[in-house]
């Protein structure tokens, strides 16, 4: 498995847009598939900020991950965390590859990334992966209902 950037699979844009559409729209109703292809074509021409990621397999896609300025759904509820960033997100992976390890290469990828880039700290949002994340050491900052489900705020901090 690889990991790469989607600048370097740029193909790979319109069945992401599908695959993140599919898994999201239902946490997101205001967000198209349209909107999430423009997402996707414009992180394939971005190698810092945004950016998104892709791991491939024998010119297989396997999963995405991005790193983005803003994240969150727009919400009262929400909107006191409305100013972090940027943001881990789109953290997908095919539904014959989870539990494998392709998940955790995509996180850390874009943590190095981060890294790299000099920011010192990254948040997400997951409805139901929290667990997922704790394992990978990061730190849960809210829990907060959105949509008839509770989203957990993470973060994680880097040494500078």
């Amino acid at each position: 498995m690889q990991i790469k950037f989607l600048a370097h699979y740029p193909h790979f844009a319109t069945p992401l847009a599908h695959y993140h559409y599919a898994e999201w729209h239902d946490l997101l109703p205001l967000w198209s598939y349209e909107e999430a292809l423009t997402e996707l074509e414009n992180h394939a021409h971005s190698l810092d900020l945004p950016t998104t990621i892709v791991a491939v397999e024998h010119k297989q896609l396997l999963g995405s991950a991005s790193l983005i300025i803003e994240d969150l759904p727009e919400s009262e509820l929400l909107s006191k965390y409305a100013s972090l960033s940027p943001w881990l997100a789109n953290v997908y992976v095919i539904p014959s590859r989870r539990g494998q390890g392709v998940g955790r290469a995509l996180v850390e990828a874009i943590e190095h990334h981060a890294q790299k880039l000099k920011i010192l700290q990254l948040y997400l949002f997951t409805e139901d992966q929290a667990g997922f994340y704790d394992r990978l050491g990061w730190s849960r900052l809210a829990q907060v209902p959105h949509q008839q489900q509770i989203l957990t705020i993470m973060s994680k901090t880097f040494a500078p």
